[in-house]
């Protein structure tokens, strides 16, 4: 079936990651029964970098914000497939696994999230936790001991099922049944067309003429060759990279020898952006972008190790304030941050077509405080939405720029449609609802709207 550089299904996002607290307009106050709840909709961001980014601000702002640190944060994250889910799953894991040293956990996330083979361990950890996740997803008491942030109750049994099938699959140690590494030179092929036998240069005018005008020139060419060619964007440890990474496996239904329809899993994911943007082109950190004879110092990579490094360590120190005031309470059984305030943090997987089940059910009415959607979700921006949304809700709408098929002006008229679809719903465009859009489409990641 062809299939452009994107594929069917997101594995990563396309903007950097935020603290989405920033963007409440208010902490909610006390209801009857005593209860804070502030309910956040992440609707098809395709990875957790939102929410690991405002997790770890949440630790550092309840220190300041006493009326946050009495509130529960729920997230309700929307995904279009169960194996979204499960990515969701072992990212989250990975980063908060205490077991870990700051540094082998940004490089063992890093490995998951963005490359196509693992090392090793890196493998045998994906595949241990999966053993541990089929019995969660078919226990939800169990996975609310284990795992007490992970929410699978709002998943039908048939999508838990189908859940369950797939972490199953990444327990699978035989490579032959998932060879991605022939799987991504194929889409390479059907991507690129005559263009492969000049595939170097392909790359390179992407990198230059693309990336770089909308905000991704840290991205090194080296870094984003190897992404291309072989589907590996962060290389940070000398080792073999040779067991296939299955969390990035997806089914497709096509047709047989005898044309009858067969589901076969593979690579369908992105080709072309790659995972830069989420953690690695935006830093606080001046001197990470240093150039020498016009050439950036550090790489993408860099970027992305400091920013995962700032935001653990935010949990870090927050961790040891809270372990030395439940000095009581043993902790480290699960290997996971339990501790007093994030208890407080859920995070509820929904089902991708069943965002419907909010514009029907009557305790979700009045509900969201704030909406955060990808560029790919944007025709959920219309007054079917309305109902949900609290009186001071904001809602963000990614800036599809980092999309490089989009030309200059397709995205202009993206973003206009997006504005014209808000205004509609009655909201406001925030900062400046005269942006110039055709002349400067790439001068911010998101759109914010206000009600």
């Amino acid at each position: 079936m062809p299939m452009d550089g994107y594929g069917s299904i997101s594995w990563w996002g396309f903007s950097p990651s935020l603290n989405l607290l920033d963007y409440l307009s208010e902490c909610p106050h006390d209801d009857d029964s005593g209860k804070r709840d502030v309910n956040i909709l992440v609707v098809n961001n395709h990875d957790p970098r939102n929410i690991l980014h405002t997790l770890c601000h949440y630790c550092e702002e309840i220190k300041q914000d006493i009326s946050l640190r009495n509130a529960n944060i729920n997230f309700y994250v929307v995904e279009s497939s169960v194996e979204q889910v499960g990515r969701y799953m072992i990212l989250l894991t990975a980063f908060l696994d205490e077991s870990f040293g700051l540094q082998e956990k940004v490089e063992t996330f890093l490995e998951i999230y963005g490359n196509s083979l693992l090392r090793n361990p890196t493998a045998e950890y994906v595949s241990q936790k999966s053993r541990d996740y089929i019995k969660a997803i078919t226990d939800l008491q169990y996975c609310a001991e284990r795992y007490p942030i992970f929410d699978l109750s709002l998943l039908k049994h048939k999508e838990r099922d189908y859940l369950e099938a797939t972490v199953k699959f990444w327990t699978n140690p035989d490579i032959r049944n998932f060879e991605i590494h022939k799987m991504w030179d194929f889409r390479n092929r059907e991507y690129l067309g005559p263009r492969y036998d000049v595939k170097e240069n392909a790359y390179d005018w992407d990198r230059i003429m693309k990336l770089q005008d909308r905000g991704a020139a840290i991205i090194q060419k080296g870094e984003y060759e190897a992404f291309r060619s072989k589907g590996i964007a962060f290389e940070s440890r000398s080792g073999d990279y040779n067991v296939p990474n299955r969390t990035l496996s997806s089914p497709i239904v096509i047709p047989d020898a005898k044309a009858d329809l067969v589901m076969k899993r593979g690579y369908f994911g992105d080709v072309v952006t790659g995972p830069f943007i989420a953690f690695g082109v935006e830093c606080q950190n001046e001197d990470l972008f240093k150039k020498a004879n016009n050439v950036y110092v550090n790489a993408s990579l860099d970027v992305s190790a400091y920013n995962l490094q700032q935001l653990l360590q935010k949990l870090s120190m927050h961790k040891k304030v809270a372990d030395a005031e439940d000095e009581d309470e043993d902790l480290s059984e699960s290997g996971y941050f339990v501790h007093r305030y994030l208890k407080n943090v859920s995070i509820k997987f929904v089902y991708g077509k069943d965002l419907k089940y909010f514009l029907i059910k009557e305790k979700f009415h009045d509900f969201f405080h704030l909406v955060h959607m990808a560029s790919d979700s944007a025709h959920f921006l219309d007054e079917s939405l309305s109902p949900i949304l609290q009186p001071k809700c904001n809602i963000l709408v990614e800036n599809p720029k980092y999309i490089v098929d989009l030309k200059k002006d397709q995205i202009g008229s993206i973003l206009h449609a997006l504005k014209d679809r808000g205004e509609k719903m009655g909201l406001e465009l925030k900062p400046d609802k005269n942006s110039d859009f055709t002349e400067k489409p790439f001068q911010m990641n998101f759109l914010h709207f206000t009600r």
